[in-house]
């Protein structure tokens, strides 16, 4: 079960959890909290993959995640607190990783205060590229996503989309997803979608690796 700030109940497990390697040495210098999951954002080389933080300190953070990562490789971890927290990868083991970070976290990120939920996003948003449709009525309208998270989207359709705030609509986002969704903001053709209810983890994970378009350099400025 997971709230709305990512966490979950369930814990870590096996001894790659508990911070020891193969050879039974522990790699930490403070100790973890791991009564929590936490969904993560993990930056480097360009690209930005969905991960579960599986524990974490002012010194550093056990992730797991799809996509592989090289020791020493430089990264920033987002948290949904607005953590934002700049490390490398002390070591892998796939598909759990650890980050060392730069500096030490200002705060226990498991302990910093929570925002209010006017002050925060609810999920990440990562920047992809694919074809949406939202139908709304009797009409539907085409659109380019500009990013999307389990939490909803933000599309750029081809005309203003009718309706006021908090109206419903069905979208598609092609190759993925069909969901029920309500108008969040509207600013001309550009508009944020909520999500009726969120994604599963896993499944908006493996979209966001392998089968989405990612967007750095595309002719609108967006996509791979």
């Amino acid at each position: 079960m997971m709230d709305d700030l990512g966490h979950t109940e369930f814990g870590a497990v096996g001894h790659e959890a508990d911070g020891v390697d193969d050879s039974g040495l522990d790699r930490r210098r403070c100790p973890r909290k791991k009564s929590v999951l936490m969904i993560g954002r993990l930056t480097s080389n360009d690209e930005d993959h969905l991960c579960l933080v599986q524990d974490v300190s002012r010194h550093g953070a056990q992730i797991k995640l799809t996509s592989p990562v090289d020791i020493g490789q430089p990264v920033v971890l987002s948290l949904r607190d607005r953590s934002v927290l700049a490390g490398k990868v002390r070591w892998a083991h796939a598909p759990s990783a650890g980050i060392e970070f730069d500096e030490p976290a200002p705060h226990d990120p498991m302990l910093k205060p929570r925002l209010q939920p006017c002050m925060r996003r609810r999920f990440h948003r990562f920047a992809r590229c694919a074809v949406v449709m939202v139908r709304y009525g009797a009409g539907s309208l085409l659109g380019d996503l500009v990013d999307m998270g389990q939490g909803g989207l933000c599309v750029q359709l081809d005309d203003r989309l009718p309706g006021d705030i908090g109206s419903r609509v069905h979208v598609t986002v092609r190759g993925f997803v069909q969901q029920t969704a309500s108008i969040r903001w509207k600013k001309g053709n550009l508009t944020g979608l909520a999500f009726e209810a969120p994604l599963q983890f896993r499944q908006t994970e493996e979209w966001l690796d392998g089968g989405a378009a990612k967007c750095h350099f595309c002719t609108k400025g967006r996509c791979a």
